[in-house]
């Protein structure tokens, strides 16, 4: 289960694992490939994955708006993928470890409590930062003052993208 691999990831140095920066994107493509087929990625997979911030974005329209829960946190599916999307690009992306928690890497701004800038830290779903009112109510605060939407994307069909850009 996807939950289950979601932590530090092995041979990750600073803000690099073997020379590409450890982003969201990354760290949530690095999990989903791991979970998908059994073993860790290796730079020659990311070769051929490429982008993961574009391999996120191929997920979106897998995944469905979530709006801003009437008491608490947000109650999710662990091993579900939670992304912040700013004007229709995802500018986030973490995982599901429990119903409410999140675990990701480069968290620092995204939600009230600490993140760790390129490194991994975890988050209860009530640390998201909701805007409120009545015009606005599911809109979250990124971490550079943009207004984002959160979606989530279900572990299946996340995994189904990797699979898919790996076996082509």
């Amino acid at each position: 289960m996807l939950a289950s691999r979601v932590g530090n990831i092995p041979g990750a140095v600073g803000r690099q694992w073997n020379g590409i920066a450890t982003t969201c994107h990354f760290a949530t493509v690095f999990w989903l490939f791991w979970d998908e087929f059994n073993r860790p990625p290796t730079q020659n997979d990311f070769l051929t994955i490429g982008d993961p911030t574009l391999v996120v974005r191929r997920m979106l329209p897998l995944g469905k708006k979530l709006g801003r829960p009437r008491a608490g946190g947000l109650i999710l599916t662990p091993g579900s993928i939670v992304v912040f999307v700013h004007n229709g690009q995802p500018v986030h992306s973490c995982v599901a470890i429990t119903a409410n928690t999140l675990g990701g890497y480069n968290q620092a701004g995204w939600f009230t409590g600490p993140g760790v800038d390129h490194g991994y830290s975890v988050h209860d779903t009530s640390e998201i930062r909701w805007r409120g009112g009545m015009l606005h109510g599911d809109d979250v605060q990124g971490n550079v003052g943009q207004w984002c939407r959160l979606t989530v994307i279900g572990e299946q069909p996340a995994k189904a993208i990797i699979r898919q850009i790996v076996q082509g």
